[in-house]
């Protein structure tokens, strides 16, 4: 029987958050706020965030990867 779950490529840590998947990373800080994603076929491609006093998102930089 195959376990079609261990498959898809997708990995979380211990509180729920997606850390990958087949063509993203992310990056959680301790509040579990999502702060970045990381392309993995584009290496320099990635958007980061900042969040505000009240914890709502109030910067997102996104960066191109190299072409």
């Amino acid at each position: 029987m195959t376990n079609w779950i261990a498959q898809t490529g997708y990995v979380y840590d211990a509180n729920g958050n997606r850390l990958e998947d087949p063509i993203r990373a992310y990056q959680w800080d301790a509040e579990n706020r999502l702060i970045g994603v990381s392309h993995k076929s584009s290496p320099g491609r990635s958007s980061h965030f900042v969040y505000d006093g009240l914890g709502r998102r109030s910067v997102i930089e996104e960066r191109a990867g190299l072409v």
